[in-house]
């Protein structure tokens, strides 16, 4: 993937150079720490991600984190039966986990229910991804976060569509902001609305969204139903549609695994 290639990169650079510059040291990781009807149809855009060989090391940004978070999520051991298949409950009020979360406010916490495959994903990348894209668009290292979202489990179909969406599985969450908290207590807020998409919000936005892409398996490619595995606005990198203006639905699609 091009995150891990850069890191590499990044690591053999700094031990050729240490010699040179006694004084350099790498970033050190810290940690601590219903539903709105969205529809969400959508076609894939054509692929707008530059040439992997054309990437390289920005000298403006600091180096990647290496962040080995997982399980941020509370994801309570009792299973759901729902419409369609059994699901599990985030418990986004826990004090011990990193992630955190409620629906549709910025500090007042709440459950959703997520499908073990959604769930698994999202413990072992968001995070990352989070940090990720908080590096690249210049916030501070997070240490927590709290999710403003607009619901996860919604047994219904997507727009003008018979297929059902994603929603209909507990296999999407809907998020309105990301609320970064750093190691000072400091919130750093970051709306995914299209008129919010502008400087390190929109850098944030499609960072995010492209860590999320390649974290999916390799078999959700172009032409699967939301194979990026998120919708967002036709503005940002990846693409999406005007019924995401105001959210990024974020989702672990049927093309990475169904069971």
């Amino acid at each position: 993937m091009r995150r891990i290639g850069l890191f590499s990169i990044c690591i053999l650079f700094l031990s050729a150079c240490a010699k040179y510059q006694p004084g350099l040291s790498s970033l050190g990781s810290s940690s601590s720490f219903n539903d709105v009807e969205i529809p969400d149809d959508f076609s894939a855009p054509e692929d707008e991600n530059p040439d992997d060989s054309a990437v390289g090391l920005d000298p403006t940004l600091p180096p990647p984190v290496e962040v080995s978070l997982k399980n941020t999520f509370f994801i309570e051991e009792k299973s759901f039966q729902l419409a369609h298949n059994s699901a599990f409950r985030w418990d986004g009020c826990n004090p011990e986990k990193e992630s955190r979360g409620g629906y549709n406010s910025d500090s007042q916490c709440g459950r959703a229910f997520f499908h073990r495959l959604f769930a698994n994903n999202l413990n072992e990348v968001f995070f990352i991804c989070i940090t990720d894209a908080a590096r690249v668009a210049g916030y501070p290292q997070p240490s927590r976060i709290f999710i403003n979202h607009l619901g996860s489990y919604n047994d219904r179909s997507a727009r003008n569509s018979t297929r059902l969406s994603n929603h209909a599985y507990a296999r999407a969450l809907d998020i309105a902001n990301f609320n970064l908290v750093d190691s000072n207590g400091q919130n750093h807020r970051i709306s995914t609305h299209l008129n919010q998409y502008s400087g390190r919000q929109a850098a944030f936005y499609d960072e995010f969204r492209d860590c999320w892409q390649e974290s999916l398996p390799s078999q959700c490619g172009p032409g699967k139903t939301e194979y990026q595995g998120s919708i967002g606005h036709n503005s940002s990198r990846l693409g999406g549609n005007s019924l995401h203006n105001d959210h990024i639905h974020l989702s672990y699609p049927l093309c990475a695994g169904a069971s």
